[in-house]
């Protein structure tokens, strides 16, 4: 769908919890190209707190007049995982551009919603909260690592720590965590990689969460993701190493990097704590959206993401390498078959 430049992006928002005040709305506070419209949240008295903390012109629990309003051009939805899809098919009918925390989708039947949405209306102006491929750390390591002669491969480990007992992440409705935060890494390496995974076998390994899941890209590129939840808590989150090409790029949760290449070690550290690249991702929507520019992750990116985690899901189930397209979803139309005789 076409859209106009803006010289103020003119924001509305969904929801106001514990990631989206603390990782998200300080990085729109106080830019002067937005313009913080309205919050909306499930009770008013977050909903105040969220507006008198952040500048929003008004408040309210009333997310579909927020989307009706057309005084507002783009939406954040920050909301729990399973009201994501439904929020999104709402906020891309009324025209705006959105951008969703992860995951996109919890299941394929909301996926197919999504798209469904996207074709119904003509408005593909989508993004995903995909921090980490926005994080300087990370960028600059790819960039130093260069453009691939081969295929590489990649291992991530996740130190992801239980969840508190009657955290709302535990309800079943929710996804799993799999989906839910896998999806995260799946993205980050596909990123590294310029291309989207075509395969996946996944298995569990003791805890229901525990989960190894191996990706099979294209160009013949291996990535484990190693999603550990009975470590120690106070081990790093998040170990990604990169080998190949002659080289070893390894990323030390967002703190630090190393590039191993002819022999020497090249570091590089982050001089503002950890960094995952909240704050750039959403200065890429907002730029996207003010200059009319396309979405900073291509819309078939998204789905091949969320595709890979539910067929890693697939795979915890039936224990073989699991097909990323294999969710009912139609691919391109088969090319007519030639007539007997025909030249080829």
């Amino acid at each position: 769908m076409p859209a106009a430049a803006l010289p103020v992006v003119r924001l509305g928002v969904i929801g106001a919890g514990n990631y989206a005040t603390s990782m998200l709305l300080p990085h729109l506070r106080d830019r002067a190209d937005v313009r913080l419209i309205e919050v909306a949240t499930a009770t008013g008295l977050s909903a105040t707190n969220a507006q008198r903390k952040f500048g929003f012109e008004r408040c309210s629990t009333d997310h579909r007049g927020l989307l009706a309003d057309e005084a507002v051009d783009a939406v954040v939805i920050a909301t729990r995982h399973h009201a994501h899809a439904a929020m999104v098919c709402e906020a891309l009918h009324a025209g705006k551009a959105v951008f969703v925390e992860k995951p996109l989708a919890v299941d394929p039947e909301q996926l197919q919603a999504i798209l469904a949405a996207v074709t119904d209306s003509g408005n593909d102006r989508l993004m995903v909260g995909f921090n980490r491929r926005f994080a300087p750390l990370l960028v600059a390591l790819k960039g130093a690592f260069g453009a691939r002669s081969g295929p590489v491969q990649v291992r991530y480990d996740v130190n992801a720590g239980r969840l508190e007992a009657g955290s709302w992440y535990a309800n079943p409705e929710e996804g799993s965590r799999l989906v839910g935060e896998g999806c995260h890494f799946v993205d980050t390496i596909s990123w590294w990689l310029d291309q989207d995974p075509a395969g996946v076998f996944a298995a569990a390994t003791g805890d229901p969460d525990d989960t190894a899941s191996t990706l099979l890209y294209p160009d013949g590129s291996v990535a484990t993701i190693a999603y550990q939840t009975t470590g120690d808590p106070r081990a790093p989150k998040e170990l990604l190493q990169v080998t190949g090409d002659g080289q070893v790029a390894r990323l030390h949760n967002f703190q630090r990097t190393e590039l191993w290449r002819g022999g020497r070690r090249h570091v590089h550290r982050s001089r503002t704590g950890i960094d995952k690249g909240q704050k750039q991702e959403l200065d890429a929507f907002v730029r996207a959206v003010a200059e009319a520019r396309p979405m900073p992750i291509p819309l078939a990116s998204l789905v091949a993401t969320t595709l890979a985690t539910f067929a890693a899901r697939r795979s915890l189930g039936s224990r073989r390498l699991e097909a990323v397209a294999d969710d009912g979803f139609a691919g391109p139309e088969p090319a007519p078959a030639a007539d007997e005789g025909a030249a080829e």
